[in-house]
Formats: C-alpha cells, structure tokens, sequence
C-alpha cells in the first residue's frame, strides 16, 4: 500500500463519481420509501387495524437481497413477466420493444429493489408510532373541532410520524448505501454503486489492484462517519 494508491484512487474520477451516485440514489430511494410509507399509514385505515396486512409486510423484509434482486431480474427484465405480459396482450411486438428497467441509465429497477427491501420496514415502523401516540384519539378530537379528514392527517398525523423517524431514516439510508447484491444484479457498470466497486476492486482478478479498494472503503467510512456524525450534531443541538 505505497501512495500511489491512495493519489491515483482520491484523483480519479471512478470514486467521486460512485460515491456520488449512490448517495443520490440512497437519498431519492429513501425518500420515495418514506413517503409511499407515509401515505399509506394515514390513508389506508386496514393497514393500521388489520394484522394480516402487516404480515405479509415481513415477506420483502425477510427475503435474502440477492433473491431479491434475482426476482426483481425477472419481473422487470426484458425478458420477464412482465414483458411477456406485455406482448400476451398485444402491448410489444418482442423483447426488444420492452423498455429497458434493469441495468438502465435511470436506474428504475435498482431503485425498486431498493425500495422494496426499505418500504415496508418504514410502514411497520409508522404503524407502531401511530398506535404508541394514540393518533386515532388525537385526529377524532380535531375532527370534533371541526378540521377535515386531510386536515387533522396533514397537520397532526404526518409531521408527528416524521419527527419520530429521523433515526431510522438515516438507518435505511446507510441501509441503501451499503445494499450489494441488489446494485450488482440490477444496477449499470458505470457509474456503479460504492458497494459494487468495492467489491469489483477487492482484487479477486487482479490482486494488484486490491489496495485500491482500501482507499474506497475508507472514503466509504468517511461518508458514513460524516452522516452519523451529522445526525448526532444535530440531536446534540436539539437536547
């Protein structure tokens, strides 16, 4: 591990360019989780009072990432189900006229494989704060006071569920960030995400490279420690 390493690794452009990348889209995947999970806790009452619903919520959560990845492959893959559901009914003529949802520049399945691993944890985590601050009694009162139904969710029920979530929203966050095998099945080759090109510079093919993986997982940890370091300020500042 000479210096070289570390100026060629810090200098170019490969690490800059995944480490902002996959920040982004940790970022914009959390937010989406967010607030699907916000919208649903508040506008489907079943969700919050039947049991079921919140079990079936344990199946993406307990499902490994990499078969995860692998179904999502093959749901939205040009050569998926719902491809060959597209030309069943007469919507492509092949394969070939199937929008590109895998391994795209937009990133759209990587960030639905993403979302489906965080989403649900987000509405379980809703559900309980909901149930732990009686949400029910404090909106039938604003009701009582003549608030609307949006009313009474927009200025009671949502902020008092977002200020309860911070935490678990830089969990899901760094959740994202760290997520391997769902990139590596879903994601594109350039730029990749920082877990990818770890993983890729580890040297398994070329263990003349492998120092670089040092210097992107220490820029990795910098990230890491800047956000946690930032949240901690920032509750610091609050008492």
């Amino acid at each position: 591990m000479t210096q070289a390493y570390w100026v060629e690794g810090l200098s170019g452009a490969q690490l800059w360019q995944s480490l902002g990348y996959s920040l982004l889209l940790a970022g914009v995947v959390t937010v989406f989780s967010a607030t699907i999970a916000l919208l649903l806790v508040c506008g489907w009452t079943s969700l919050r009072t039947q049991p079921g619903l919140l079990l079936l919520l344990l199946i993406p959560l307990s499902t490994p990432p990499g078969v995860l990845g692998f179904l999502m492959l093959q749901i939205l893959g040009r050569g998926g189900v719902i491809s060959r559901l597209g030309y069943w009914l007469g919507l492509v003529r092949g394969p070939a006229d199937f929008p590109a949802l895998v391994n795209d520049r937009w990133s759209v399945g990587l960030s639905l494989g993403l979302l489906c691993s965080t989403c649900p944890l987000l509405i379980l985590f809703y559900v309980r704060s909901w149930r732990a601050a009686r949400l029910d009694r404090c909106l039938q009162l604003a009701r009582q006071l003549g608030a609307t139904r949006w009313q009474a969710m927009r200025t009671i029920a949502m902020p008092l569920l977002v200020r309860r979530s911070p935490a678990l929203l830089l969990l899901c966050l760094l959740w994202n960030l760290a997520a391997w095998e769902v990139p590596l099945l879903l994601g594109v080759q350039s730029p990749r995400m920082l877990s990818v090109l770890i993983q890729q510079s580890s040297g398994q093919y070329a263990p003349e490279r492998r120092p670089l993986a040092f210097v992107y997982a220490t820029g990795y940890l910098g990230l890491v420690t800047f956000l946690a370091a930032g949240f901690a300020f920032r509750r610091f500042r609050r008492g």
